[in-house]
């Protein structure tokens, strides 16, 4: 899992993964997007490590040979998607480690709702004309399982849509975490979009409706349901873009965003960074992200027109998820669930039974002080208790 490039070496289970986990997360990057990259990225660039040239070397290489790819699909799609014209996305927020993905995977077993498949986040320039090609090499190279949680995971399962991204513009949270030691710095600025400049803003928003338009496409145009944390802090750009759009907030308890945000950088770092990063400069990214997140969206979401902002505690999701399920989408004006709805609803609640999530430890003495003293704003708004080191 900690391999410093894209390893070919397939001997070992662990080899095999790390290698499925990089292709998911660094294929059908564009050779321009790995451009803009290397620029953005210029001063991680400087002090690059040998260990990690292999992984900058490997990605090159697997842009340049899905670039037809690419062509192709733009060619044989380009009408299609000039005149496909979304319904108004229900967008799930929450800073990562949530229960966002829960939640969303929950909304999204309505068999009358759409959802980007993670098939497109791995290729999302050539899926619609190669879903069969794409299959078939990570069904048998991908984990059933996402790396940093073990929740499961297949080629249609619904999946973030910044992952598809990252592919295309370097205005995204897992581009970013090539340079690690420079994401606590450009986390506000370049991964949630403020005080960026307008060309970048207008390049990040094309990208965006290509991605939806082509989500669309392969839901057959029912009504989108969208994942991204970092969304939660571009709910201006989503409004421009989509103003009757509705939105669903979850939000858990601090301390267990903290602890799992450890787990979730390190596993990613792992697999994608091109530095190393010490725990000291992990632990600032994950209090000084969730701060800018969360102040972000308590700004924003004043701009949501009444009727169309739902916002969700994650341990009520827990304990009673069809209620919740029901009364998101009462207080959204979405139609009651049918039958089928419910029957599928059910059947995903049955087979998510035996999850249990990672046993972490809490934070230390130092780290609870600095949550308390960064994210007392947090703990105030939606009332969860604090707990003293």
């Amino acid at each position: 899992m900690h391999s410093a490039g894209l390893n070919t070496t397939m001997t070992s289970p662990d080899a095999r993964a790390s290698l499925g986990y990089q292709l998911a997360f660094l294929s059908d990057i564009t050779l321009e997007n790995i451009a803009r990259n290397l620029w953005t990225h210029r001063r991680a660039l400087i002090t690059l490590k040998p260990r990690y040239l292999p992984r900058l070397l490997g990605l090159t290489a697997l842009s340049a040979a899905m670039t037809p790819l690419r062509l192709w699909e733009r060619l044989r799609w380009h009408r299609t998607l000039s005149q496909t014209t979304p319904a108004p996305p229900l967008f799930v927020l929450g800073h990562w480690r949530s229960g966002t993905t829960h939640l969303h995977n929950l909304l999204s077993t309505d068999p009358a709702l759409g959802h980007l498949p993670m098939v497109q986040a791995v290729m999302p320039g050539s899926f619609l004309s190669f879903s069969a090609l794409a299959k078939l090499l990570f069904d048998h190279l991908l984990p059933a399982t996402r790396p940093m949680d073990q929740v499961s995971w297949t080629m249609e399962t619904p999946q973030e849509e910044e992952i598809a991204l990252s592919k295309w513009v370097p205005e995204a949270f897992f581009t970013h975490l090539m340079a690690p030691q420079l994401m606590a710095e450009r986390f506000e600025s370049q991964i949630l979009l403020g005080h960026t400049p307008g060309w970048a803003e207008r390049r990040w928003q094309r990208a965006y409706r290509t991605t939806v338009q082509k989500a669309a496409v392969w839901s057959q145009g029912r009504r989108l349901v969208l994942k991204n944390p970092a969304n939660t802090g571009r709910i201006h750009l989503l409004l421009q873009m989509y103003p009757q759009g509705r939105f669903v907030f979850i939000h858990r308890n601090p301390y267990a965003v903290f602890v799992s945000m450890r787990r979730f950088y390190d596993t990613l770092f792992a697999l994608l960074g091109l530095q190393p990063m010490t725990a000291e400069q992990r632990d600032d990214l994950i209090l000084t992200g969730y701060e800018a997140l969360m102040r972000r969206y308590l700004t924003q979401r004043t701009q949501i027109p009444a009727g169309h902002l739902v916002e969700v505690r994650f341990d009520e999701l827990e304990r009673t998820p069809t209620a919740i399920i029901h009364d998101i989408r009462r207080r959204l004006d979405m139609k009651p669930l049918g039958d089928a709805g419910q029957t599928a609803l059910q059947k995903h609640l049955d087979g998510v039974k035996g999850y249990r999530k990672n046993t972490l430890p809490g934070p230390e003495p130092q780290a609870l002080a600095q949550i308390n003293a960064r994210w007392a704003f947090a703990f105030d708004t939606w009332g969860w208790p604090t707990r003293q080191p």
